[in-house]
C-alpha cells in the first residue's frame, strides 16, 4: 500500500495560507460552517519515523486546531492508542480507529482515521530460558540414576541451546547413554546448557550394570575353569566339573581318546604313557565356549596287593599298596580315616577329599605308604605316578568299636609312648573318652579335651612349647566348631588319637562326628544352650549367590523351629533367593525348644550381590566375615599363597585349592575377583576364597621403598601385603631345616633390626629363583622388592617373583658394618691388649673412649685388671665416614671373682636345655662325705618370675664325689637312661627353657644357681659361644662350689663348658681334677706315674706339681713343677730316665721324682696342696703299701675306670694290680 509523506514544515505554512483566507473569507462574513469545512481536509496524523497508518510503532502526533477550529481525538482503544497519541504496542498486531472532531462555534464535524499498531517486541533473558530448560527422563529415573537415553531439548523460550559434556562416552551431547561396565562404579557426568552466554550444569549419574551380562559371565566361567592336579601328568580319575563359576554354568566335557581317559574323566592307564586333549564346551544364556585341556597320563604304576592294613605298612614307606574292602570311619577337610575292621589308616589327600568319601562307604583303595609325625598314612599328593585310587566295593562295611577309656586325659597320656619311629610308629586309637572340653579362641590349636577337674589354666600349644601331660588337642581340620558348642562342659565323645605333635609337644586327635553323638550329663536347659551354642557357625554374614541354607529341626533332643522376616529366605527349606538388585537384610530366628527348656536364637546377614570392597576396606572386616574385592596378583605362588593389591592396600590368598592356585599362578599381574572370607593366620590378614575371577590386565603396582618404615610389627602393619622394596640388607644368616625349607636372614644394616625370608619347599622354584636362593651366602648385601608378608612380624616369603638385586654398601651400611666388626670378649681376667682399629674396614674413622683409662687404655688398648674384684668398663667407640656417625659402646668386666677358700657344698655339675624335651639338671657331691639329701631342693623360676613355678624335693643320699641326676619325663630313652630321678608331669624343675632360672637349695639357703633371678633374657644366656639354650653345659673344672649369688648378672661362659645340643655323654658323672691313673715300680728303673684328665675341658699344668715324700718324711723332697696343657680324657707320664723303651716310647717328661720304691709316697699337688697321693705321706710302712691285689712295690697299679676324682688320702681300693713291667696299659686311661 503507498504511503503518503509530506514535511511537516511544508503543511504547517499550507495551513496557515489556508486559514488567512478562511479568516479573511470570514473577514468578509463567509459562516462558520464553511470555516470547518475548509479546515477538515487539512487534518491529518502525523507518523514516527519509519512508522505508517499500517506500522504504527511509536506515539502518533495528533493535532489539536486548525485556527480558530478546535480539534478533539478519540480512540477506540485507548490501551493500544490513547487519545493524545501515545502508542503502548499490545502483544500481537492491532487496529485502532482514532475520530478527530472539528469545532468552531456551534458547528462541528467529524473525521475517521485507521492505524494498525504492530505487536510489542519480545526480548527473551537467556537466564530465564535456562530455569525453564526441561530434560525428559524415563519413567522411574531421575538425575540421581540413570539407566537409558534421556531427551534434552534443542531450544528453550525460543532461544537455541548449546550442550556439551564432561563424559560424552557416558552421557552424549544427543542424551545417549552409555553405562559403565559391570564390576566398574557408577559415573557422574555434568551436562552443560548454554543460551547467549549463559551456562547451567545439570549433574547426572549414570548407573553402572550390577548385572553381570552374559559373555562376560561365560568368558570369567571358561578363564576360571581349570583341572586340578594335572599339570604333572596324571595317574587317577579326574574330576570334571559339570559347572564352573557362581552362576553356575554348564559344563560338557569330550576326550579325544576315550579308551585312556573317558567323558567322564575315568583314566584307563597302560604301560605306555599317552597324550589326551579333554575339551570342555561351555553354555549360558544361548552363548557358547570351548577350552582345549592336554592332559599327560602317566605310564601304569603297579601296586602290591596286601589283604590288610598291617601288610600295608609292614612293606614300609613309599610302598605302593592295594587295601582290598576297607571302610570309611571319618572325614576331615585334608582327608580321611579308613579301617579294614582291626586297624585305623589315615589319607591325606591335601584338600577336601572326593565327594564320594563318606563315613560307611567301602571301597577298594590303592595308595603310597607315607610316614608323618610318627604315623603312617596314604598320602595323595607326594608322588604323582602314585596316586590314591578308590574302586567302589560291594563288601559289607566294617564296623569298629571305639575303645573304652575309663581314667581321666592325664592318665591316659602317661600311656602313650612319648617318642616314635618307624619301626616303632604311633597308632591310630579310636577311643571313647570323657573329658572337659576347654576351647581358648577360633585358632586352630587352641581346642582341647582336658581333664573333668581341670582348674582352666589355659594350655600352651604354640610352637616349641613344654610337653603336654594333661590335653589333648583336636586336629583343625576335623569338625572343630562342633566341639567348641560344649566349651567348658563335661562330655562322653568318640575321637581317634592322630598323632604326637613334635613341634607344639601334645598329642592330637580327630572327631569326625556331628553335636549329636557327643553325650552330656546337662539338664534340659543346659542342653538347649549347648544346641543354642551350635547354630552360629552355620551362618556367613552374607550370601552372594542363590543357595540352601541348613537349618537344623533337631539338635541334641531339641526342637528347633525357624521364622524369617523376609521372603528371600525360606524358613522352611532354607532356600536363600536372591534379590532384583543390591543387599537385603535377612533375620531368622529359631526357636528351642526340650522339655519346659526353651531359648530362641537370632540371626541377621544380608543377601544380595556382594558390594565390591576396597582391599583396605577387606582388611578392617571382621574375620569370618564373606567379602568381595579386587586386587593385583603381585607375586607367584609361596606354597598356597598369593597376594593381591589395589590403591589401598594389599593382602594374601590363601588356599589349597589346586584350580585355584593354578588361575592365579595365570594371571600373575593381572586383576582379579576375589570372594571369599576374610580370615587371619599368624597375624598375616588374609582371604580364603571361594571363587575367583579374572577383571583383566593391569598395572603393576610400584613397589614402595619402606626403609624409613620401622622394621617392627606396629610401623610396619601398614604395609603388610603390598609390595615394598627394603635396601642395604645384609645376609646374616642361612638355614635350612629337615624338610628343605631354606631361611635366610637379613639384617638392616641402617637400624640394626632383622627379617627373614623364607622358601617353603613345598613349592618348587624356576630354576633362576632357585639358582639365586642356592648363591645367597653371608655377608652379601640385597636390595629386596616382594609383598611384605608376616609371621606376628615383618616377614618376606621367597617366590619366583622375588627381586634380589646386589647393593653396594652407602655410608650408613658401611659404618654399621664396620662397627659390627668390633668385638671384645665380656670379660678379661688376665692382663691383655686390645686391638682398637683406628679404621675400619669400610673406611670409618674410630676414635675410642673408656670410663676407667686405669682399666682398659683407649689408647693402647692395654688392659690391666683390678688387684681384686671385678670392675665394669664401658668402651665407646665413635665411627665417623663423611656425614654418618655411629657410637658403640661395649660393657666389659675386667678381673676375678673371688675364689671360695673351700668347697661349701653340692652343686649343678651339668644342664642340658635340648631338643623338644630333652631337659636334665645333675647335681654334684664334691664333699669327702656322704650327704642326706633330705634338707635339699631345686626350684624353677619361668620368664623372669620371682615366684617358683615348681620345686623338686630331693631324697636319699649322695655319696662322695658322686651325682644325682633328674630328667624331664619327656626326654628320650638315652637321657632316661641315666635317670637317678625321673621328674613328674609338667611343671617340673626340668621343664625350663633357656630363659628360665634354676635354684639348688639346702634349706632356705640358696648353694647353687642357673641364669639371674628376677630377670627374663629374652631366649637365653649367652656369652662367648655358652648359651643356656639348646645346649648342654658341664661345669668348669675350676668351679668347686656353687654360684650363690643368684641376682648376680650371669656370665654362662665363666662357670661352663658348652657342647652341641642333646649331648649326653657326660651326664651321670662329674670329674672336676687330674688325677694319678697309673703307677709303675717295676724291676730296676722301670718306674712311672701317669695323670689323667677326667674333666671336659684342657686343664693348665703349670699351676701343678709333684712331689716325693721318701722313706715316711712329711715333706717332699724331689718334685716337679709341670708345664704344658692336658686336654681331655689325655694322659701325661713322667718316667725314669733308664725306663724299659717300652716306658719312654710313651712319656712325656722325664724325672728324679721317679726315684721312688715301694714305701716312698708319691702325691699331686695343686700349687702346695696335696690333691691326691700314692701312699700316706709321713709314715713309712717298711717296704710297701697294700693296693688292691697288689702292693706299691714291684706291681703295675692301674686307677680302676670307676675313679672319677683324686683323693689326699690314700685308698688302696681304688687300684688295679698287675704284674711286674706291665706296660701296656701305659699311656692312655678309660673311666667305666
Amino acid at each position: 500500500m503507498n504511503t503518503k509523506r509530506f514535511s511537516f514544515t511544508k503543511g504547517l505554512l499550507s495551513l496557515v495560507v489556508m486559514l488567512l483566507a478562511v479568516f479573511t473569507l470570514v473577514a468578509c462574513g463567509e459562516d462558520e460552517q464553511a470555516l470547518v469545512d475548509a479546515a477538515i481536509d487539512s487534518v491529518a496524523i502525523t507518523y514516527a519515523t519509519g512508522d505508517s497508518e499500517s506500522m504504527v510503532t511509536q506515539n502518533l502526533t495528533l493535532v489539536t486546531s486548525v485556527g480558530e477550529v478546535t480539534i478533539t481525538w478519540e480512540s477506540s482503544d485507548p490501551a493500544v492508542v490513547s487519545n493524545t497519541g501515545v502508542v503502548t504496542r499490545p502483544a500481537t498486531d492491532t487496529g485502532v480507529s482514532l475520530t478527530a472532531t472539528l469545532t468552531y462555534g456551534e458547528y462541528s464535524r467529524t473525521r475517521q482515521y485507521y492505524v494498525t499498531v504492530k505487536a510489542a517486541d519480545v526480548v527473551i533473558d537467556p537466564l530465564d530460558a535456562l530455569d525453564a530448560i526441561y530434560i525428559d527422563y524415563a519413567r522411574g529415573e531421575s538425575a540421581d540414576g540413570v539407566t537409558v537415553a534421556i531427551t534434552l531439548p534443542m531450544e528453550s523460550l525460543g532461544l537455541p541451546i548449546t550442550w556439551a559434556s564432561t563424559n560424552e562416552a557416558v552421557l552424549g551431547t544427543d542424551g545417549t547413554v552409555a553405562r559403565p561396565a559391570y564390576g566398574t562404579t557408577d559415573q557422574t557426568v555434568i551436562l552443560t546448557a548454554t543460551i547467549g552466554g549463559e551456562t547451567r550444569d545439570f549433574v547426572i549419574k549414570v548407573l553402572a550394570y550390577t548385572e553381570k551380562p552374559a559373555t562376560l559371565i561365560i568368558q570369567e566361567a571358561t578363564d576360571s575353569l581349570l583341572l586340578a592336579g594335572i599339570s604333572n601328568g596324571v595317574a587317577a580319575d579326574i574330576e570334571l566339573p559339570l559347572t564352573v563359576g557362581q552362576y553356575d554354568v554348564e559344563v560338557e566335557w569330550s576326550s579325544s581318546n576315550t579308551e585312556v581317559v573317558s567323558n567322564t574323566g575315568v583314566v584307563t592307564r597302560s604301560p605306555e604313557q599317552a597324550t589326551v586333549v579333554l575339551t570342555a564346551t561351555l553354555r549360558y544364556a544361548g552363548l557358547t565356549m570351548t577350552k582345549e585341556f592336554e592332559v599327560i597320563v602317566l605310564p601304569f604304576a603297579p601296586s602290591t596287593d596286601v589283604a590288610t592294613i598291617a601288610e600295608a605298612l609292614a612293606l614300609g614307606e613309599d610302598s605302593y599298596v592295594k587295601i582290598p574292602d576297607v571302610t570309611i570311619v571319618g572325614v576331615t577337610t585334608d582327608g580321611y580315616m579308613f579301617t579294614d575292621g582291626v586297624e585305623l589308616l589315615f589319607v591325606y589327600t591335601g584338600g577336601n577329599p572326593p565327594a564320594k568319601v563318606v563315613a560307611g562307604e567301602v571301597f577298594t583303595i590303592t595308595g603310597m605308604v607315607d610316614y608323618y609325625f610318627g604315623s603312617y598314612q596314604l598320602n595323595a599328593t607326594a608322588d604323582a605316578n602314585k596316586p590314591v585310587i578308590l574302586v567302589d566295593s560291594e563288601a559289607a562295611p566294617e564296623v569298629l568299636a571305639p575303645r573304652e577309656v575309663t581314667t581321666s586325659i592325664s592318665d591316659y597320656i602317661a600311656t602313650l609312648p612319648t617318642s616314635y619311629t618307624a619301626e616303632a610308629p604311633f597308632t591310630y586309637d579310636y577311643i571313647t573318652i570323657t573329658a572337659k572340653v576347654q576351647s581358648q579362641g577360633t585358632g586352630n590349636y587352641d581346642t582341647f579335651l582336658v581333664n573333668t577337674n581341670h582348674d582352666g589354666s589355659l594350655i600352651d600349644s604354640s610352637a616349641n612349647s613344654p610337653f603336654k601331660t594333661n590335653a589333648l588337642m583336636i586336629y583343625y581340620k576335623s569338625n572343630i566348631a562342633a566341639l567348641r558348642a560344649f566349651n567348658g562342659l563335661e562330655v562322653t565323645l568318640n575321637v581317634i588319637l592322630y598323632s604326637l605333635r613334635t613341634d607344639r609337644n601334645i598329642f592330637t586327635f580327630i572327631f569326625t562326628e556331628t553335636e549329636d553323638d557327643v553325650q552330656t550329663s546337662l539338664d534340659d536347659a543346659g542342653i538347649v544352650a549347648v544346641a543354642k551354642n551350635s547354630l552360629a557357625p552355620l551362618f556367613v554374614n552374607a550370601y552372594e549367590a542363590a543357595t540352601t541354607l541348613t537349618l537344623p529341626t533337631y539338635v541334641l533332643g531339641t526342637t528347633i523351629a525357624w521364622s524369617s522376616n523376609n521372603v528371600l529366605v525360606n524358613a522352611s527349606t532354607g532356600a536363600v533367593t536372591m534379590p532384583a538388585a543390591g543387599q537385603e537384610d535377612v533375620t531368622l530366628t529359631a526357636t528351642l525348644t526340650r522339655g519346659e527348656a526353651t531359648d530362641t536364637f537370632t540371626v541377621t546377614f544380608k543377601v544380595g550381590e556382594l558390594p565390591v570392597l576396597s582391599i583396605l576396606e577387606v582388611i578392617n572386616t571382621a574375620t569370618g566375615n564373606r567379602v568381595r574385592t579386587t586386587g593385583i596378583v603381585t607375586t607367584a605362588e609361596y606354597y598356597r599363597t598369593f597376594f593381591i593389591q589395589d590403591e589401598t592396600g594389599g593382602i594374601a590368598i590363601y588356599t589349597a585349592d589346586a584350580t585355584m592356585l593354578a588361575f592365579l599362578t595365570a594371571n600373575l599381574g593381572k586383576e582379579v575377583e576375589v570372594f571369599g572370607s576374610r580370615s587371619v593366620y599368624s597375624g598375616m590378614r588374609q582371604i580364603a576364597p571361594t571363587a575367583i575371577n579374572a577383571v583383566g590386565d593391569a598395572t603393576m603396582p610400584t613397589a614402595m621403598n619402606v626403609d624409613a618404615i620401622g622394621l617392627n610389627a606396629t610401623d610396619m602393619l601398614p604395609y603388610q601385603g603390598q609390595l615394598v622394596t627394603l635396601t642395604q640388607l645384609y645376609v646374616t644368616a642361612k638355614s635350612s631345616d629337615s624338610y628343605g625349607n631354606v631361611t635366610v636372614t637379613f639384617e638392616q644394616l641402617a637400624s640394626g633390626l632383622t627379617i627373614q625370608m623364607k622358601w617353603d619347599s613345598r613349592k618348587a622354584l624356576s630354576q633362576v629363583a632357585a639358582d639365586a636362593l642356592t648363591a645367597i651366602t653371608v655377608g652379601q648385601l640385597f636390595d629386596v622388592t616382594n609383598p611384605m608378608a608376616w609371621s606376628n612380624k615383618p616377614f618376606f616369603y621367597y617366590t619366583d617373583t622375588t627381586v634380589l638385586t646386589a647393593a653396594t654398601l652407602n655410608d650408613v651400611s658401611k659404618v654399621a658394618l664396620d662397627a659390627k666388626a668390633l668385638d671384645f670378649d665380656a670379660k678379661y681376667e688376665t692382663a691383655t691388649t686390645l686391638t682398637l682399629a683406628a679404621t675400619g674396614t669400610n673406611g670409618s674413622a674410630i676414635a675410642w673412649t673408656s670410663s676407667d683409662n686405669a682399666v682398659i687404655d683407649p689408647t693402647t688398648g692395654a688392659v690391666v685388671p683390678p688387684v681384686s674384684g671385678i670392675v665394669s668398663v664401658t668402651l665407646t667407640a665413635t665411627l665417623t665416614l663423611n656425614t654418618v656417625e655411629k657410637v658403640v659402646e661395649f660393657v666389659i668386666e675386667v678381673g676375678t671373682e673371688a675364689v671360695a677358700p673351700q668347697v661349701a657344698d653340692l652343686f649343678f655339675s651339668e644342664y642340658i636345655e635340648g631338643s623338644s624335651n630333652n631337659k636334665a639338671l645333675e647335681i654334684y657331691n664334691p664333699l669327702n662325705v656322704s650327704v642326706d639329701l633330705s634338707g635339699y631342693t631345686v626350684e624353677l623360676y619361668s620368664n623372669g618370675s620371682t615366684t617358683a613355678l615348681t620345686t623338686q624335693t630331693l631324697t636319699g643320699t649322695l655319696l662322695p664325689g658322686d651325682v644325682v641326676v633328674i630328667v624331664n619325663p619327656q626326654a628320650n630313652a638315652t637321657f632316661l637312661a641315666l635317670a637317678d630321678i625321673v621328674a613328674p608331669a609338667y611343671p617340673n624343675v626340668v621343664s625350663y627353657n633357656g630363659d628360665d632360672v634354676v635354684v639348688l637349695k639346702n634349706g632356705t639357703d640358696v648353694i647353687d644357681s642357673i641364669g639371674q633371678f628376677g630377670v627374663d633374657p629374652g631366649s637365653t644366656w649367652s656369652v662367648s659361644g655358652v648359651v643356656t639354650g639348646e645346649m648342654t653345659l658341664v661345669r668348669k673344672a675350676a668351679i668347686k662350689m656353687g654360684k650363690l649369688d643368684m641376682d648376680q648378672v650371669y656370665d654362662p661362659s665363666t662357670q661352663w663348658v658348652a657342647f652341641p645340643q642333646d649331648t649326653s655323654m657326660y651326664l651321670g658323672y662329674h670329674a672336676n681334677e687330674l688325677f694319678f691313673s697309673e703307677y709303675i715300680e717295676g724291676s730296676s728303673n722301670n718306674k712311672a706315674v701317669e695323670i689323667y684328665n677326667p674333666t671336659v675341658e684342657t686343664i693348665d699344668l703349670t699351676q701343678y706339681k709333684v712331689a716325693l715324700y721318701s722313706n715316711g718324711s712329711a715333706t717332699y723332697g724331689n718334685n716337679i713343677v709341670l708345664t704344658g696343657t692336658l686336654a681331655p680324657g689325655e694322659v701325661f707320664v713322667i718316667y725314669n730316665s733308664s725306663a724299659n723303651a717300652a716306658i719312654i716310647a710313651v712319656g712325656d717328661l722325664v724325672s728324679t721324682i721317679t726315684y721312688f720304691n715301694g714305701d716312698d709316697a708319691v702325691a699331686l699337688l695343686l700349687g702346695e696342696v696335696v690333691i691326691d697321693v700314692i701312699g700316706v705321706i709321713g709314715v713309712d710302712p717298711g717296704s710297701s703299701w697294700v693296693a688292691g691285689t697288689g702292693t706299691t712295690a714291684e706291681y703295675t697299679l692301674v686307677r680302676a675306670g670307676s675313679v672319677l676324682r683324686p683323693t689326699a688320702t690314700f685308698d688302696g681300693t681304688q687300684w688295679v694290680a698287675n704284674p711286674v713291667d706291665t706296660f701296656t696299659f701305659l699311656g692312655s686311661h678309660t673311666l667305666s
